[in-house]
């Protein structure tokens, strides 16, 4: 069941963004950030032990000012309070971005945007070594500095069953990275 749900998350992403593909302000873009993860949200797993790198790798394009889509890599290993080993994992994904601030406000502040996004990908935990389908959810801020590159800041969750308890599990994250437009 949980599966089909992150299927038809996955379905209803792609759809939504390709559908609007014909806008004549589509810009190709690349991600590129860096920042920290933790497994799990509950208050025992905020100890410095559970912090690990995050990377997150992605392209994209927007098709309007309001949605983009992208492809993306998230890794490379997370930590659990219960060891001090190293979980490696690779995370490929789909994204879809929905610029918050340009569908509710017609403020004047065009280079500041508050994006959600909502995606689904394929995990693959390497002690486990089996496939295992999640969610992707955030909240980003991004401020253009000009046409061609953006600063972004953000939180971002892997959310998922089994990632590394057995039960519903999720893998948060603070990130901030670069963005590269180009046509």
């Amino acid at each position: 069941m949980k599966i089909c749900l992150l299927f038809l998350i996955f379905i209803n992403s792609a759809f939504f963004s390709f559908c609007f593909a014909q806008e004549s302000s589509a810009k190709f873009f690349g991600n590129v950030s860096s920042g920290i993860q933790i497994s799990g949200i509950k208050k025992e797993d905020f100890i410095s032990s559970n912090v690990s790198p995050l990377l997150d790798v992605s392209l994209g394009r927007w098709f309007s000012n309001e949605i983009g889509f992208s492809l993306g890599y998230r890794g490379t290993y997370f930590k659990l309070i219960t060891d001090e080993e190293n979980h490696r994992y690779d995370f490929w994904y789909v994204d879809t971005f929905l610029n918050l601030s340009k569908m509710f406000s017609n403020s004047d502040f065009s280079n500041h945007s508050i994006l959600a996004t909502i995606g689904t990908g394929y995990f693959f935990r390497h002690e486990y070594n089996r496939p295992n389908v999640c969610a992707k959810l955030g909240l980003i801020y991004k401020y253009d500095i000009d046409d061609n590159f953006s600063f972004q800041s953000g939180f971002s969750s892997v959310v998922g069953w089994d990632i590394y308890q057995g039960d519903d599990d999720i893998l948060p994250g603070f990130q901030l990275g670069l963005s590269y437009y180009f046509n």
